[in-house]
């Protein structure tokens, strides 16, 4: 047959006691990004003084234009707006075309200089404002509370304007870096100093500020080890003049103090060999405020953020025809989250402690059969991540009885699993200085598991349960032939 499936709409029934609502479209449509312009002017330049002295400026200017035709409210050929309007044509379209212009500046000042032996200073000015211009119009309603099935209306009229998407929303940086280094024998020691603000509109806080110091310091026991350490200290604040105690903040706007420090060590025993190591930390504590009245620590939202980073690596060049290094990376990631089911108590408290631990390990090896002319290139690498949410509550809270029969609350063991393995050879050829032929072989292995992903008990929230990702594992083998010229 030459079309074995006849599509249809059917006209929409809302529910009636125990009988289900029916009909709505038969077809779906997915819209991409529309057809935009953007345009930059961009200019530099710089000044020489004496002592390493610098002075420079860099300055862009960019302007991003949309004003594509909108497509209709649904494809549901049955479906009618607020006003009974055939809400499948563009012509019921409350607007015909965004009109979108959006202005971006970005502007840096620097300077540098050396002024005497072993002293080092620098400063730097940057501005970064992404400007919409888009005119704010208050949406009055749509087809996205119930997909391509029933006309929902809307009379915001303030911010967000209806809907979140629709706020053209504005923000600009400004960020002064300035630091001072000093050479002391075999040991560089430098302090840093930096101050942001960032403005945005339709955001919760329109202003946050953050001040940070920096302190590191390098040591070059001599030519064969060398170690750097540093430490970073910062402190954030939100202002508005709609900002209220009572507001509750999201994790970029909510005030914070972060700390985050480092150590690497290089060393190289023979000319030959390379080890090195390194460690980073990174932990930030969030301060909203107490959700239940004279109960401390009952803040909603991100509570802490805590990382860990741990790498070592071996370089081994034993001559000019082989190279060969191995590496490994263990990374810890950890957060605790507040949130209250049934309603602002201390026993509809929940807990949410995510943490993922991250293992990875590679190695890289070029052997040169003829120098400048074949070679053999090999990278294997393997990466495993394991989440993990743990959820906890108090057992007579009403989220935690009302799973009950079910044991309770339970943790989320499958979360966003992850192991990625790839392998790569490769041959190469110069054919001449400028001519390259390459040959080779690329595996690759992914599996991933998720509680949200589809084969997978746990549902997203309300009715998009059926929305749930296909997110399965694959292998892929590829040969590839590459004719490389260069110039």
């Amino acid at each position: 047959m030459d079309n074995p499936l006849i599509a249809f709409d059917q006209a929409y029934r809302a529910a009636v006691g125990t009988t289900p609502a029916t009909g709505g479209s038969s077809r779906a449509r997915f819209i991409g990004p529309p057809d935009n312009s953007a345009n930059t002017f961009a200019a530099g330049a710089q000044l020489k003084f004496a002592r390493q002295t610098r002075l420079g400026a860099d300055l862009a200017l960019g302007r991003w234009l949309q004003n594509a035709q909108l497509y209709p409210y649904t494809i549901f050929s049955l479906g009618v707006t607020g006003t009974g309007a055939d809400a499948s044509n563009t012509s019921a379209l409350q607007f015909q075309s965004l009109d979108g212009k959006i202005n971006t500046t970005a502007a840096t000042l620097l300077f540098t200089s050396r002024p005497v032996t072993g002293l080092g200073l620098r400063a730097r000015l940057r501005r970064n404002e992404f400007d919409n211009r888009t005119a704010a119009i208050p949406r009055i309603g749509s087809f996205s509370a119930s997909p391509d099935r029933l006309w929902g209306s809307t009379n915001l009229t303030t911010e967000p304007l209806g809907y979140i998407t629709a706020s053209p929303y504005s923000h600009k940086t400004d960020r002064l870096d300035t630091s001072v280094s000093y050479d002391l024998g075999p040991v560089t020691v430098e302090g840093a100093f930096r101050h942001v603000i960032i403005d945005r509109t339709y955001r919760e806080a329109e202003t946050t500020k953050e001040d940070g110091v920096t302190l590191s310091a390098v040591f070059r026991a001599n030519e064969l080890l060398h170690v750097r350490g540093s430490w970073d200290d910062s402190t954030r604040t939100a202002e508005g003049a709609h900002l209220t105690g009572a507001d509750r903040l999201p994790a970029d706007l909510a005030e914070r103090d972060a700390r985050r420090m480092g150590v690497n060590v290089e060393f190289m025993p023979t000319g030959m060999l390379t080890l090195m190591a390194g460690w980073i930390r990174t932990d930030a504590d969030y301060k909203n405020r107490d959700e239940v009245a004279g109960a401390s620590g009952t803040a909603y939202g991100l509570l802490s953020a805590e990382y860990d980073s741990y790498t070592g690596e071996v370089d081994f060049v034993p001559n000019e025809r082989l190279e060969v290094s191995a590496y490994y990376t263990r990374e810890d990631n950890r957060s605790t989250t507040q949130a209250f089911s049934g309603g602002i108590t201390l026993l509809n408290r929940l807990t949410f402690e995510g943490s993922d631990e991250t293992d990875t390990f590679g190695a890289v090896a070029t052997v040169r059969l003829v120098p400048d002319k074949w070679a053999v290139k090999f990278d294997a690498r393997r990466q495993k991540l394991d989440g993990l949410m743990n959820v906890s509550g108090d057992p007579a809270g009403s989220f935690s009885v009302a799973r009950a029969a079910y044991g309770g609350i339970q943790d989320i063991n499958n979360y966003s699993d992850t192991t990625l393995s790839t392998v790569n050879g490769e041959v190469t050829f110069d054919v001449t200085a400028a001519w390259a032929l390459r040959l080779g072989y690329w595996y690759e292995k992914y599996d991933f598991s998720d509680a949200f992903s589809a084969g997978n008990d746990t549902y997203p929230l309300a009715g998009a349960f059926f929305l749930k990702a296909n997110d399965q594992g694959y292998k892929a083998h590829v040969v590839y032939a590459r004719l490389v010229y260069g110039f």
